[in-house]
């Protein structure tokens, strides 16, 4: 779990893996900019991927893949 900071204040989400994650989309609504700490402390931005407002949830994704490290191999 991370949270999501922007420029609307911050909510927490869960994370899907690869840089994906799911979240509050009544958090993140009114936001112009939205980033999220990594673990190695960067700052690093996010976009909304998709919303759903019947659930009111909202998919966010890291482009920068490098922020958290290496995917894991799941062909197993």
């Amino acid at each position: 779990m991370v949270v999501i900071n922007s420029d609307a204040g911050s909510t927490s989400a869960f994370s899907l893996g690869n840089g994906t994650w799911i979240t509050s989309s009544d958090d993140i609504a009114t936001a112009t900019s939205l980033w999220v700490t990594s673990a190695a402390g960067l700052n690093v931005p996010v976009q909304i991927v998709a919303k759903d407002s019947a659930t009111g949830l909202a998919l966010v994704n890291c482009e920068d893949k490098s922020a958290w490290g290496t995917t894991p191999d799941l062909s197993h």
